[in-house]
């Protein structure tokens, strides 16, 4: 009621009488009322007042004295009013941010580069109320205050979240300029520290919407090195929207180290899909190689059946190989046939069981000796049994089947005794 009557500058004296210039009646009925009035004096608001309703009635730079007067420039009455209101509020003084406040509200209430002093003051350029309206204002916002991130130390941070906040990690590998930040050491601190590359900034709120964590590459979220496993090495450069159907393309060979296992290695091209395919239809001959056929000493080339080294760019090359041991009993339809003996896969295990059976009955003694399925004395070999009521009945021994000498020996157990 005193700044309706009086203007600014009134003495209260001790009797209660006030001294100071009187305001006319007329002026109560005048448009231009509330700009005579001031904020300060029409709520009362000193000192004790919050930060908020100082903010209202003091424009900024105002002092609070010791006696809870303030000095500085007072606000009037109008501004209330004025659609510039907010505009003339600063988020700082409205919400009573300072050194203590949490990164979220000193990003919400100042501009990027402000400064804690060591008595939580702050140094920097203040935000007014109307930025909170903007639409944009939020989302402008910088990713890594908003989660309260510490650029100056890096390994508190995940690499997802880095990914996310900063964006893409320049690695020492690559072209410098396609990616967004590098960690660097800070000798000062021995901490390691993002640095943002190329002029770039820290990801905003708005760039989580749309793509940007589908476009992001394995490598951008995980850490792989080279003693990775071989699967994460192959997925590094690809994008987490496409992990799908990259890891349903990958072959075996770029998801391990196949390295010179007798198996693996006729897979390395195999992908997830046609993995069971594959396997299903690999071919013992060409898995066991080495070890189906005969070679020579160094195990560099295959042999023919007279011994010599087989050139293997002549045409048909394979068909000449020769077959070995066990192997030959196991894989050849027959052992007294020379045609080419057909391929069999991994899976043919009854077939091979068959042939083991029939070549087993089909073979000669010299033949297993000769094979190392038995090993014989090639003198006993070369002998012949003779029948005793007949010495012109005689098995030569080496020609005899497993089956052939049993019966032999039968035949010659049930022959009536020599008087």
């Amino acid at each position: 009621m005193l700044s309706l009557a009086y203007e600014e500058g009134y003495i209260i004296n001790d009797d209660d009488s006030i001294t100071g210039t009187k305001k006319k009646l007329s002026s109560l009925t005048s448009g231009d009322l509330t700009d005579s009035l001031y904020v300060a004096d029409v709520l009362g608001i000193d000192g004790t007042s919050s930060k908020l309703m100082l903010s209202l009635a003091y424009e900024e730079g105002y002092i609070i004295n010791d006696d809870d007067s303030i000095t500085g420039t007072k606000k009037k009455l109008s501004s209330l009013t004025s659609g510039d209101l907010t505009d003339s509020l600063y988020v700082a003084d409205v919400l009573g941010i300072d050194g203590t406040s949490s990164k979220l509200m000193l990003s919400l209430a100042y501009e990027e580069g402000y400064t804690i002093n060591s008595d939580n003051s702050i140094m920097g350029t203040k935000k007014k109320l109307s930025e909170l309206s903007d639409g944009d204002f939020i989302n402008d916002m910088q990713l890594y205050l908003a989660l309260n991130l510490d650029m100056k130390d890096a390994d508190s941070i995940s690499p997802v979240m880095r990914a996310i906040a900063f964006g893409k990690e320049y690695k020492g590998e690559g072209n410098k300029a396609d990616y967004d930040y590098e960690i660097v050491l800070n000798t000062e601190t021995n901490k390691n520290e993002i640095k943002m590359l190329n002029g770039k900034s820290p990801k905003s709120i708005s760039s989580l919407n749309g793509n940007f964590v589908n476009d992001l590459a394995l490598g951008d979220i995980l850490k792989i090195t080279d003693q990775s496993p071989q699967l994460l090495k192959s997925l590094s450069g690809t994008k987490i929207s496409e992990l799908g159907t990259a890891v349903n393309e990958l072959k075996l060979g770029e998801m391990m180290n196949v390295g010179d296992n007798f198996i693996l290695k006729h897979l390395e091209n195999s992908t997830l899909d046609t993995l069971a395919t594959d396997i299903s239809n690999l071919k013992i001959e060409d898995v066991f190689a080495p070890d189906v056929y005969k070679m020579n000493a160094d195990k560099t080339k295959y042999l023919d059946k007279n011994g010599n080294e087989i050139d293997e760019t002549q045409e048909n090359w394979e068909s000449k190989r020769v077959l070995t041991g066990t192997w030959k009993y196991l894989l050849d339809d027959d052992i007294n046939d020379d045609s080419e003996v057909e391929k069999h896969r991994l899976t043919d295990m009854a077939k091979l069981i068959t042939n083991m059976t029939n070549n087993m009955q089909k073979a000669t003694l010299r033949q297993l000796d000769q094979d190392g399925i038995l090993d014989l004395d090639d003198e006993i070999l070369q002998n012949e049994l003779i029948y005793p009521l007949n010495p012109s009945i005689k098995y030569p021994i080496g020609e005899l089947t497993i089956s052939g000498l049993i019966n032999v020996l039968a035949y010659f157990s049930q022959a009536p005794a020599s008087n």
